[in-house]
């Protein structure tokens, strides 16, 4: 226990630490609503569960993507670039019912 505690003496780390958890804690609840929501558009699980699988596709493809574009423009604008992007994609695949090949879609652009 007093490892932890040598730790987190570093100076900001605690915040770091914190600002980390509280961030990444909407993750999992956006991959349960998106089950719950494909699942009720289209009544199979089985869909739902591509749609989970395009939208980590999609995170796979987009990390390495996005960290290239911070390296040449910088991390302010990649971070509106793709604020823009997943909460256009977001409202949409809430708010517009497509056939499922769009919807999976949405899914890759939103990972």
């Amino acid at each position: 226990m007093s490892q932890y505690r040598e730790i987190l003496r570093i100076s900001g780390l605690t915040t770091l630490i914190v600002s980390q958890l509280v961030a990444r804690a909407p993750g999992g609840m956006l991959t349960i609503t998106l089950i719950m929501h494909a699942e009720h558009i289209f009544g199979s699980y089985a869909l739902a569960g591509l749609v989970i699988a395009a939208t980590s596709v999609g995170a796979a493809i987009a990390g390495p993507v996005t960290s290239r574009w911070m390296s040449t423009w910088g991390m302010r604008q990649v971070l509106l670039l793709t604020i823009a992007i997943y909460s256009a994609t977001l409202l949409l695949m809430a708010l517009v019912v497509t056939p499922f090949p769009v919807y999976a879609l949405g899914g890759l652009l939103l990972g």
